[in-house]
């Protein structure tokens, strides 16, 4: 079997073979991919990396699929299995190829499973359980895999955090103790690179900013950095010392997702948000996440395919007029989510003109994406320009 080249973060050239790869990336993220048989029985030789995070948008299959793989320029793809797809990884001379329908693309690799998946923490649980990797080497953390607002039948139309608990990696609460643990092994691999820490709403004031401040400080006396790269992802806390708690903590970005801007359209997506936060509330806890971690250090998400390419790029816009970073992540519809019901799917085109738009108001506002195309697989945010 072909080796695994490793990630580097020297980059890419801008070339046709990249602007080809990421075209890919589009397509395969929009539509989905398969495995051929043989393809899947030979990753379970290997050692691949097979654990998925709070979300499965992995259609049936008797077999687990890798998280993400990624072309020889080192673009990384995540993917999401999907039976009907014309995008085909199979095998030819013993090496993985993607096909689309009978035409090779290109040769392309799966990220190999790090030493640490392989220990336990001191109370008996898989590391690979409690924290994953994605890219290269960015760290993605879950403390809670639960939601108030999925409690009270509030949750967001599009999620689908059920998902998750099919998987044979399901915790559903992990403690601090727990997570250090696992990032301590992760740093001894040489893994411990940018931070995702995100959950499902916390039923409490601080939102879950508590935990994930602790977890935050935590893992900056383990790296040893005045400032740990990443982002902090979660519901505006009722209190702004919660705020001003995350920002002594050391985590570079800030992320509150609004997820939709259209007011109606949010409304009818996001009821939790909606009663809850309010999306008044959101837009005064940017305006305070700006003042104290600075312009261009806070984020928000939209879930690109929800609301008309207008209302969208007005939102982007708007908040990046505030100083907060505008991202998108393409619209999933996965098995338990109650999207499948109430939207359907737009065309590649928007998706296309969704990332190019980031990268011009980028250009415009002298933004950086928060993930560099080493961790940014699930979206096109840092790859924008290749689609121009």
């Amino acid at each position: 079997m072909a080796g695994y080249p490793i990630l580097s973060r020297a980059g890419s050239p801008i070339n046709e073979k990249r602007k080809e790869f990421v075209e890919i990336k589009l397509h395969t993220l929009c539509e989905g991919i398969r495995f051929s048989e043989p393809a899947l029985k030979q990753l379970h030789t290997s050692n691949t990396r097979f654990v998925n995070g709070l979300y499965n948008f992995n259609d049936k299959t008797q077999y687990q699929i890798p998280h993400e793989y990624f072309f020889p320029d080192n673009t990384i793809v995540k993917i999401t299995f999907n039976s009907k797809s014309r995008f085909n990884i199979g095998l030819s001379d013993d090496a993985f190829v993607l096909f689309e329908g009978k035409r090779p693309i290109s040769e392309v690799f799966f990220p190999e499973k790090p030493n640490f998946y392989s220990k336990k923490t001191r109370d008996g649980v898989d590391m690979s359980k409690i924290i994953q990797v994605i890219g290269r080497d960015c760290i993605k953390i879950y403390p809670l895999n639960f939601c108030l607002y999925e409690q009270k039948r509030e949750n967001c139309k599009f999620c689908d955090i059920k998902s998750g608990r099919t998987t044979n990696t399901f915790v559903f609460s992990k403690k601090t103790r727990q997570i250090l643990e696992a990032c301590r092994e992760a740093n001894m691999d040489g893994l411990l690179g940018p931070l995702l820490v995100a959950s499902g709403v916390y039923g409490t004031d601080c939102r879950g900013a508590k935990v994930m401040s602790d977890i935050v400080l935590g893992i900056k006396a383990i790296s040893k950095k005045d400032i740990v790269k990443g982002s902090v992802s979660i519901v505006p806390p009722r209190k702004d010392l919660y705020v001003e708690l995350l920002k002594k903590s050391g985590i570079e970005y800030l992320t509150y997702n609004l997820e939709v801007y259209d007011p109606f359209i949010f409304e009818r997506m996001c009821p939790g948000k909606a009663s809850d936060t309010g999306r008044d509330g959101y837009f005064r806890a940017f305006e305070v996440g700006v003042q104290l971690f600075g312009k261009g250090k806070v984020r928000s998400n939209f879930v690109a395919g929800l609301e008309p390419l207008g209302s969208l790029f007005e939102g982007f816009y708007k908040l990046a007029e505030m100083g907060v970073v505008p991202t998108a992540t393409i619209l999933n519809i996965g098995k338990e989510s109650e999207i499948k019901h109430l939207v359907k799917k737009p065309e590649i085109n928007y998706f296309r003109q969704v990332f190019v738009e980031l990268s011009k108001i980028y250009r415009k506002f002298d933004f950086k994406p928060p993930w560099d195309m080493f961790c940014e697989s699930h979206s096109l945010d840092a790859e924008g320009q290749f689609l121009e």
